[in-house]
């Protein structure tokens, strides 16, 4: 049984770490900007706490602020929801649950998956053929 929680665990880990980030870049070193701008908050309600608990939740925040303890995030938050126009750079980081950000995060994955599949299709213009 422990070891069921445990994969569980991991499980919802892995799923949290995945809403984090955008996954937008190339691979190559990120600037402090686009460390940011990679990331996301969620915004939501009590359900987004549990789920998304300490940075998780204001994650592009942190990026964006690394030196802010966790426990001050929330209000860090709202200050700057509060103070910045609403098509500054911040709010496009956030999103109003957790599931706008994977379903996003699965939609990006397919359409790379579309363009990987387009280059693959035109380089090989010869069908291969498999002697038996």
């Amino acid at each position: 049984m422990m070891f069921g929680c445990g994969c569980k665990d991991c499980e919802v880990g892995w799923i949290r770490g995945r809403a984090a980030h955008r996954y937008r870049s190339d691979g190559e070193k990120l600037s402090h900007l686009e460390q940011f701008r990679d990331s996301t908050n969620i915004s939501g309600g009590w359900i987004t706490e549990l789920w998304c608990p300490l940075g998780l939740r204001y994650h592009a925040l942190h990026h964006l602020f690394p030196g802010i303890p966790y426990h001050n995030l929330a209000t860090a938050h709202r200050r700057l929801v509060s103070q910045l126009p609403g098509n500054s750079i911040y709010h496009d980081s956030i999103y109003p649950n957790f599931l706008k950000v994977f379903q996003e995060l699965v939609s990006e994955i397919r359409s790379q998956d579309r363009e990987q599949s387009q280059v693959l299709n035109q380089s090989s213009s010869k069908p291969i053929h498999i002697e038996k």
